[in-house]
């Protein structure tokens, strides 16, 4: 059998591997909480657009939305019964396709920015793994190239 061919802007159609990888999370029971699980797939930065102004405030309209929506989705299947309260730290690594031309080295010090590749996430998580990001007092963020295996991997814990 074949696989569907998939677009590279588009979220990853699940497969037996990836939805097993993507299944694999862990929360943790002791007094802080932790939760730690992958998303398969390629990460994409979120970009702010334009700003639209609707009833005197305005809100900034983002491109590449899919990507984070699907990330919600998956954030969702591992989500605590209830979203983290107290103060959180984030850890992501995202796990981007090496280029044709590469030379070894597993830091891509280029585009996509690592910035543009986490906002969109924590934007999409509100209300899912915490209550609002502005919960997030510590954030750890890694990109590095895969020949295998491309996606993020995520990891929320409550801190003191």
């Amino acid at each position: 059998m074949t696989d569907a061919v998939q677009r590279n802007d588009d979220p990853p159609r699940e497969s037996k591997r990836s939805s097993r990888q993507a299944t694999r999370a862990t929360l943790s029971t002791g007094s802080l909480r932790r939760l730690d699980f992958f998303i398969p797939g390629r990460p994409r930065a979120t970009q702010t657009g334009s700003i639209v102004r609707v009833g005197g405030r305005a809100f900034p309209t983002r491109r590449n939305t899919p990507w984070s929506a699907y990330c919600g989705l998956v954030a969702k299947q591992h989500a605590p019964a209830l979203p983290f309260t107290e103060a959180l730290a984030v850890e992501l690594t995202f796990l981007l396709p090496a280029p044709k031309k590469w030379k070894g080295g597993t830091r891509p010090a280029k585009r996509p920015d690592i910035d543009g590749l986490c906002k969109g996430l924590l934007d999409a998580w509100n209300g899912i793994l915490y209550r609002d990001d502005a919960q997030v007092v510590e954030l750890t963020l890694e990109k590095r190239y895969s020949l295998t295996l491309n996606g993020v991997r995520v990891v929320v814990r409550e801190t003191i």
